[in-house]
């Protein structure tokens, strides 16, 4: 769930001691669960997440081929690409990222287009959605959920158009994208939807990353998205 309130019992602790990560002691468990199922249900996934406190990477321990790892960016700033390791929790995840992409083929990627805290507060993001799902396929991610949708972000239709097409493919450019959907979606107004986006982008990237990180909570306090802009 959404806390840090791992077990520590002596036998867990053994095992995450020896992982050197809480994973340990979560992947052990989800191993023996899934290797039980795989003898009544040939071919089902198990997935699990390694979420929170057990996001680090195992050491010496694997996924069994029928567990699906699914890692969480929800950590993360997103005022640059996550690549870019512009603060120490993108830094952290990504070294996450690789780690449990090289050791298995099933990753699964849970990543955020939205403000948790209040889903209509500008979260500016959608330059980063090519670049962080580029990455995502780069480090061995097999499937991947992004946590928004039309009701539930700002510019929540543009960043499903996005995330849709990127999904497609990964490594074709930005701008063609925005051009088509500005013009699509907005008609006329399509110049001015462009530059509230491209301002309010550019705001957000004057902020002083380590001191103010773009994440999914507290967007809405960041003193980069300052109140006059809005007005």
């Amino acid at each position: 769930m959404d806390w840090e309130n791992y077990c520590q019992c002596k036998n867990c602790k053994a095992i995450d001691d020896q992982e050197e990560s809480h994973a340990g002691s979560m992947l052990y468990f989800v191993n023996r669960m899934a290797d039980r199922l795989a003898a009544r249900y040939p071919g089902m996934m198990t997935l699990t997440s390694m979420y929170m406190y057990s996001q680090k990477a195992v050491k010496h321990m694997r996924p069994s081929p029928n567990v699906m790892p699914c890692l969480s960016s929800i950590k993360c700033s997103f005022a640059h690409p996550l690549e870019m390791r512009s603060v120490p929790q993108n830094d952290t995840f990504m070294n996450d990222l690789e780690a449990w992409g090289k050791m298995s083929k099933n990753l699964y990627l849970w990543n955020y287009t939205m403000g948790g805290a209040y889903f209509f507060h500008p979260l500016p993001n959608v330059r980063v959605i090519g670049p962080n799902i580029r990455t995502f396929h780069k480090n061995g991610t097999r499937f991947l959920f992004e946590e928004g949708g039309p009701k539930y972000a700002d510019f929540a239709q543009l960043k499903a158009w996005l995330i849709s097409k990127f999904a497609w493919n990964p490594y074709q450019p930005l701008e063609p994208l925005l051009d088509r959907f500005y013009r699509g979606y907005y008609g006329a107004a399509a110049p001015w939807m462009r530059r509230y986006m491209e301002e309010l982008h550019a705001m957000s990237r004057d902020r002083d990353e380590l001191k103010h990180p773009m994440k999914m909570w507290g967007v809405i306090d960041s003193p980069a998205l300052k109140t006059e802009f809005f007005e």
